[in-house]
């Protein structure tokens, strides 16, 4: 009983000999019921108490039956999971196998038109990139240009405030 101390304090249920209810809550009605069918049905042992008690006659009182019995109903569907899981991955390989079985039957008359693509591509991909350089050489050019036009003037600026010193 010591043992679940801690769990029955986070789950705010009263442990005999503690003044853990406030008078208000004594007050409540539905409060009461609680407690006349607790002391109906079990002798005054709350319902939490019968299922976090350690030991006793009836194994399904404790709780360690009760997270057995939640893992344990996890078994099936983590059985349907790994199958499915299995059955995918062996297929997609299976699938994977007849894709090139079959491409590798028609595979000459369509290797020669995808090489011709590939030549197209690659013309057009380098014609982009080298017309993509010249305006960036043609930008930088001018870009120079300009910092070279300030370098001068500053320096011009800074004679002419020499003389007048």
């Amino acid at each position: 009983m010591q043992s679940n101390r801690w769990l029955r304090r986070l789950l705010h249920v009263h442990i005999p000999g503690s003044a853990r209810r406030t008078s208000s809550q004594s007050r409540n009605g539905h409060d009461d019921a609680v407690k006349a069918r607790d002391e109906r049905l079990y002798g005054g042992m709350k319902s939490l108490d019968i299922v976090l008690e350690d030991g006793g006659k009836a194994p399904w009182k404790s709780w360690k039956w009760h997270v057995w019995q939640g893992i344990a109903a996890t078994f099936p569907a983590l059985g349907i999971y790994v199958t499915a899981q299995y059955i995918e991955s062996t297929h997609e390989s299976k699938q994977n196998a007849n894709d090139e079985d079959s491409h590798a039957s028609t595979a000459v008359p369509l290797d020669q038109e995808e090489k011709k693509k590939k030549k197209k591509e690659t013309a057009r991909a380098e014609e982009d990139s080298n017309h993509l350089l010249a305006r960036l050489e043609d930008r930088m050019n001018a870009l120079e240009a300009q910092l070279e036009s300030l370098r001068i003037t500053k320096k011009q600026s800074e004679q002419e405030e020499k003389r007048l010193q």
